[in-house]
């Protein structure tokens, strides 16, 4: 179902990676303050960032919902999602029972920008 709502191809092996350190923890929000994120929130946080040791392309979602949205305010780490857990402000719920592997690259700006540069002058 979620490969649908993407569109985007399934793989079904990949919740093999689930309960290994390839699958970095990604939180979704399902609710709260409008943004870019997939469900239409704010956008999600990744466990490991691009320059990180244990950066994955490989992620585990989970989505966050905020028990009282209008008390919702913008998160920026994953400390920041388990405070609030801990505030009881947030649940926090794995996408199918844990087993959501996706397969999603983060670039850090300074790749996009190369990237974007690189394209616009070759043209």
């Amino acid at each position: 179902m979620p490969a649908t709502m993407m569109g985007v191809n399934s793989v079904p092996l990949n919740e093999k990676l689930a309960s290994t350190p390839v699958a970095v923890d990604l939180f979704q929000f399902m609710n709260g303050i409008n943004g870019t994120g997939p469900m239409g929130f704010q956008a999600g946080i990744g466990a490991a960032n691009p320059t990180d040791k244990n950066y994955s392309p490989m992620w585990k979602i989970s989505f966050n919902q905020w028990k009282d949205p209008s008390n919702a305010r913008i998160l920026e780490t994953v400390d920041d999602i388990i405070a609030m857990q801990k505030a009881g402000m947030i649940t926090i719920t794995p996408a199918m029972e844990g087993k959501h592997v996706v397969n999603c690259h983060f670039f850090d700006q300074s790749t996009v920008f190369k990237h974007e540069n690189q394209a616009y002058y070759s043209s």
